[in-house]
């Protein structure tokens, strides 16, 4: 079977529900298949586009399979190609969960440099946030709130996801003065805290002895229904 046979608009969707829907036994089923049709690794044929190299990284993530997506990484760089913002994401997301997170930042300074004009986009938005997950991880806090400061110099999107991790960083290390200031930047940038968010802040009082202020937002959680 030549690879030119398979609908790539297809083929990338059936990927992106399996990761969605955590089927990891029919993405491994999956992924076989398209080994077996030669598109595992795209490059091998002219017609593959940017959306098909991050939908395969994030499959071989997605099935602990780091090495492949590091292969079809290689592959993508000694063909020449300048992977565009949400490759370069993908693939630090894959190095920071599979626990390569030197790699993970080694790949983030080059995305930094490469797409210096592209500090807004989405892909950068996901590269950081997955960058302040990686240094939560090696609990290290204050370089997770040093890269959160960055971001909004630099006007990278922050989300619920990114501020969610840093306030967990903080109610971990019992820094509950920066996680409160963390629920205000969440009303300034006009996002929506979830139960998470509320969980994790409540469980950080409750630790500390604050029953007062856990009841509060307990509260407040309830009132946003």
């Amino acid at each position: 079977r030549h690879p030119k046979l398979l609908d790539e608009q297809l083929v990338n969707i059936i990927l992106e529900a399996c990761v969605a829907l955590r089927d990891t036994p029919r993405l491994n089923q999956f992924l076989t298949f398209l080994k077996r049709c030669q598109w595992d690794m795209p490059l091998l044929w002219s017609g593959a586009t940017s959306n098909s190299y991050a939908a395969l990284i994030k499959a071989y993530g997605s099935t602990d399979q780091i090495n492949k997506a590091q292969e079809l990484w290689q592959c993508i760089r000694q063909q020449g190609t300048i992977p565009n913002e949400q490759m370069f994401a993908q693939m630090i997301d894959v190095l920071v969960t599979g626990g390569r997170f030197p790699e993970a930042q080694q790949l983030f300074r080059e995305m930094r440099q490469v797409h210096s004009e592209r500090m807004a986009s989405s892909g950068m938005a996901m590269a950081y946030a997955m960058i302040v997950k990686g240094y939560t991880q090696q609990k290290d806090a204050a370089s997770a709130l040093r890269c959160y400061e960055e971001m909004k110099v630099l006007g990278v999107q922050v989300g619920v996801v990114v501020l969610n991790t840093l306030m967990d960083a903080c109610c971990r290390t019992a820094n509950l003065p920066q996680a409160t200031q963390l629920l205000d930047d969440m009303a300034r940038f006009e996002i929506v805290p979830d139960l998470i968010t509320y969980s994790t802040l409540i469980k950080g009082h409750c630790s500390k002895g604050d029953l007062d202020k856990a009841l509060e937002l307990f509260g407040a959680m309830r009132r946003r229904g």
